[in-house]
């Protein structure tokens, strides 16, 4: 596994624990969303796409499903709000496509993990910058 180092990450989040939770909420949501863009983006342009036969003829397409949506709460992964890229309940054969099948009838096509791999590193450090910027602006440089 690929360790990501960012700088300017710790002294963000030291500025940001001075600011009110309003104001973290107007820093974090958006500098989060516009540096997913990027890994969302790959992984549509990742995404297969079928020749309209098979049995999922009609329904909706893998590469229009795959949203990235806000995630909240904590638990032991997360420690509060984050976005995350993920493909609509609707298309449940998304796991025999990224995956594959147990039988190898289908085999893997890791197009997510890709777009996540390809892109990480820039989303960690578009997200540093985003939140400088937003910083900035919101809390007037005073920080």
């Amino acid at each position: 596994m690929m360790e990501i180092k960012t700088t300017g990450m710790k002294e963000i989040l030291a500025k940001l624990e001075k600011l009110s939770d309003k104001q973290q909420t107007k820093i974090v949501d958006p500098s989060l969303r516009s540096a997913m863009k990027p890994m969302l983006a790959a992984a549509k342009a990742g995404a297969p796409v079928g020749d309209g036969r098979g049995f999922w003829k009609g329904s909706k397409t893998l590469k229009g499903s795959i949203k990235l949506a806000k995630s909240t709460g904590k638990n032991k992964y997360r420690q509060g709000v984050g976005y995350a890229i993920g493909v609509s309940p609707d298309i449940f054969y998304f796991p025999w496509i990224e995956f594959g099948s147990k039988s190898g009838r289908i085999p893997a096509n890791p197009f997510m993990r890709r777009a996540f791999n390809e892109t990480k590193a820039g989303v960690s450090a578009a997200t540093v910058v985003a939140m400088k910027k937003k910083m900035e602006k919101i809390a007037g440089g005073k920080q």
